[in-house]
């Protein structure tokens, strides 16, 4: 199978597209596991969103952030004692 990633920003969001093609069949889980638990946690605080489409060609997650949450921003370095 073959994975696309694509990543898009506006003037106030950032876009990641994660798309799989090509590979094994899945289907959309009966239950929600930890690793999307902690997804949506994350996606929460960065002020966005993650959605998960379970296609016939291929799962599509599609994720989201408030730029603002995420880019650097400068701190002064911590003082350390040697």
């Amino acid at each position: 199978g073959r994975i696309t990633i694509e990543c898009m920003a506006s003037e106030d969001m950032l876009t990641l597209t994660w798309q799989e093609r090509g590979g094994p069949l899945h289907e959309r889980p009966k239950a929600e596991g930890y690793g999307s638990l902690l997804g949506r946690m994350a996606s929460r605080q960065l002020g966005g969103g993650i959605v998960r489409e379970w296609r016939p060609d291929g799962l599509r997650v599609t994720v989201t952030a408030r730029r603002d949450r995420i880019m650097a921003r400068s701190h002064p370095e911590p003082d350390f004692m040697p």
